[in-house]
């Protein structure tokens, strides 16, 4: 595991140089099957080794959209809205 802790906007760039977190996600995804593309949302997918070891594991190109960190929280908000809405 290599974390880079140096440098004002540092961020850590390889958490996951051996796999280990891509062995938990591929096996995760292979109970439930793959699709041919693969998106990766969630706080994990802004971590470029955690990214390139799936990739490495699953597929030739795992696609993270511009603030994915917010995925669970914006479909949190929606189901909370349409639950509140119901409930008027």
């Amino acid at each position: 595991m290599v974390v880079d802790i140096g440098g004002q906007d540092s961020k850590v760039i390889r958490l996951d140089e051996e796999g280990m977190v891509a062995d938990r996600l591929a096996g995760m995804v292979h109970r439930v099957g793959l699709a041919r593309d693969v998106v990766m949302t969630g706080g994990v997918s802004r971590n470029d080794g955690v990214r390139l070891s799936l990739e490495r594991k699953l597929a030739p190109k795992v696609l993270v959209p511009s603030m994915s960190q917010y995925a669970g929280a914006y479909g949190a908000s929606i189901i909370a809205h349409e639950s509140a809405a119901r409930d008027r």
